[in-house]
């Protein structure tokens, strides 16, 4: 990954409230690192900033957890994840620069979208396919 695409990255995840937690994790142990390495930070606010810095981290995997555990309440099925897509579908797609289609079956999408992903595709967009089973709640 290139450190332009990082920097992309970064500025999407913070418009969009996404990772937020771990990127304040990250500046703050910047700043403690540098504020303990040009003495301007005692051991102790050292050590007590560390310790927050892990709970937050724990709390942050906790989330993660639930959301891994609630995939596990999801069973295989035939039916279709969606039945119908945005009325804006696409001007997404002519607005996007990359698009992932996950599911057993694409060819609705594909044959009623086929212009618009091949205007990406020749603009230097790329498109993702993940085809496997669906999914539903069990």
């Amino acid at each position: 990954m290139s450190l332009r695409t990082l920097i992309r990255q970064v500025l999407d995840d913070l418009r969009s409230g996404r990772n937020v937690d771990l990127y304040v994790l990250f500046l703050v142990a910047v700043a403690v690192t540098l504020g303990a390495l040009f003495g301007f930070l005692e051991s102790e606010t050292v050590s007590a900033t560390v310790m927050e810095m892990l709970a937050l981290l724990a709390v942050s995997l906790l989330g993660l957890r639930y959301q891994i555990a609630e995939l596990s309440t999801l069973s295989i099925t035939d039916e279709p994840l969606v039945d119908s897509l945005p009325l804006d579908f696409d001007d997404m797609i002519a607005a996007a620069t990359e698009v992932l289609f996950c599911g057993s079956s694409l060819n609705g999408v594909v044959g009623t979208h086929r212009p618009e992903l091949a205007a990406l595709l020749r603009s230097g967009g790329r498109v993702r396919v993940i085809l496997g089973p669906t999914f539903e709640r069990k």
